[in-house]
């Protein structure tokens, strides 16, 4: 018995006999991060095997494995990776809280790990098991701001925590209920700018600078007002001119967006996420009604399923308005063969072709136009004389569109009116104009410091059932949770 006892002894890895494998950030980990962030998954790797080769039971290692399978998941959506990467889940953690207890980098690793999982949970549709990841990153949070107070890339996971807890809408408060978290807009704010901050005073960790500022981005532009949204530059680097054309997408600039988005095509080459080819499809047909082929190349490279429903759905109205209709009800086939509805878009793209119905050539244009910034363009299209309204959800989405360009154009007593209007007509409806109408009655109330912003938030989330719901809720509850702290 005592030399079987010895014999299984002799097979435990090293570090489990002495000292706990000790966090040690060196150049090779170094350069893999910033791989990470150029979405070069071959450097990435070669860079951890170097180190693995050097320092093989360095947690670090396991770390960034999971960090690449989460940048993977996050940009390319595919299952079948999904669960290879779960398969690999349970190795890297008994590695991860095997390790040097003693280090500032334990909790924060342990931190981030678990809060990647949540994401990649979240996007999985596994809401449950994406709460308990998010709940023990909120405790190894907690526990390094504790035990660490001064170790400040704990503000990193303590931002996106905080983000996530203010992000969750209120038909999912079960959700933050169970993770345990909370937060608001500022608060992450608060925490992303420090970091960013003293990761610029201290220079030792600026590989993470274009993750940092992505998360900033994601923070200002979801959970604060539209204004307040801001985007860093950091040079030649991949992610950062992902968000940079995110920033201007978002912004309605579609030219900036355009040629940020070929840029990081431009730096990525080969590695490329699929998505950018997405964007500049949307950015082609915001501006042209045509969208140069990217989204037939976004769905001959892309392997998952997000937006693939969108995509054939833009396909077919870009077929619809060269009337070509048969082409159009081909396109809108396909998006009930494919893809999934995870994301709002999908759904909507679902709830399209299920319906059957055409859509309204003026309201189509109107809506490109204003996605792509030309407010003035899009409202002279649907003011015309000879606008034919088929009906309360022609009505309804008539309103709604000369709302926001009213709303682009900073005539927001006009931009009132109308989405009042659409609020009436669309209570009943199963779409999104109303409940989006509501939301900005909500916002342009809230810049007004008028207490009428509370009244239209709420409304927000009592409409009907439709594809948008999480996402408005979110930003509505978002907005009460800025006024509560403004009050």
């Amino acid at each position: 018995m005592k030399r079987l006892l010895l014999f299984l002894i002799f097979l435990l890895p090293r570090f489990s006999i002495g000292q706990a494998p000790a966090f040690k950030l060196s150049s090779e980990l170094v350069e893999a991060y910033v791989n990470i962030t150029q979405f070069d998954r071959d450097q990435v790797r070669n860079h951890l095997q170097a180190e693995a080769k050097e320092n093989p039971v360095n947690p670090f290692i396991d770390y960034l494995f999971n960090t690449l399978d989460f940048y993977e998941f996050s940009v390319n959506d595919n299952l079948q990776f999904y669960r290879q990467s779960l398969a690999r889940r349970r190795f890297r953690l008994d590695h991860l809280e095997s390790a040097d207890r003693s280090s500032p980098f334990y909790h924060y690793v342990l931190a981030e790990f678990h809060l990647q999982w949540s994401i990649m949970r979240m996007k999985a549709g596994e809401e449950v098991l994406a709460a308990k990841d998010l709940k023990k990153a909120f405790q190894h949070c907690e526990l390094n701001q504790k035990n660490y107070p001064d170790f400040y890339l704990n503000l990193k996971p303590a931002a996106m925590l905080h983000a996530l807890g203010a992000a969750i809408p209120t038909s999912y408060k079960w959700l933050s209920d169970l993770a345990g978290i909370s937060g608001n807009g500022k608060q992450a704010q608060r925490e992303i700018l420090q970091l960013e901050q003293e990761v610029l005073k201290n220079q030792t960790y600026t590989y993470l600078l274009p993750e940092i500022r992505f998360i900033r981005f994601f923070i200002e532009s979801n959970l604060l007002s539209e204004e307040s949204a801001s985007v860093s530059v950091t040079p030649n680097n991949s992610l950062s001119a992902l968000t940079q054309g995110l920033y201007y997408f978002k912004q309605k600039n579609m030219k900036m967006a355009a040629s940020k988005f070929q840029a990081c095509e431009n730096l990525s080459g080969k590695n490329t996420p699929a998505i950018v080819l997405f964007f500049l499809g949307e950015c082609n047909l915001n501006q042209l009604f045509d969208d140069k082929g990217y989204f037939d190349n976004y769905l001959s490279v892309f392997h998952g399923n997000a937006f693939l429903k969108s995509a054939w759905r833009k396909k077919g109205w870009i077929a619809f308005l060269q009337n070509d209709t048969l082409q159009y009800r081909r396109c809108m086939k396909q998006v009930l063969l494919l893809g999934n509805t995870l994301a709002d878009d999908d759904r909507q793209a679902q709830l399209e072709a299920q319906s059957n119905r055409t859509p309204n050539v003026a309201l189509l244009k109107a809506r490109l136009l204003h996605d792509g910034g030309a407010f003035q363009q899009s409202n002279s299209i649907i003011s015309a004389q000879n606008l034919h309204l088929r009906d309360t959800y022609d009505a309804t989405e008539f309103w709604y569109r000369m709302g926001r360009n009213f709303q682009g154009l900073k005539q927001v007593d006009q931009a009132l009116h109308c989405f009042k209007k659409a609020i009436e007509m669309g209570k009943k409806l199963n779409e999104y104009f109303a409940a989006s109408a509501a939301l900005q009655c909500g916002l342009i109330f809230e810049q007004r410091n008028d207490r009428q912003a509370e009244t239209y938030l709420k409304m927000v989330a009592q409409f009907p059932d439709h594809p948008y719901k999480k996402s408005l809720d979110a930003k509505a509850g978002a907005s009460l949770k800025r006024l509560k702290i403004k009050n």
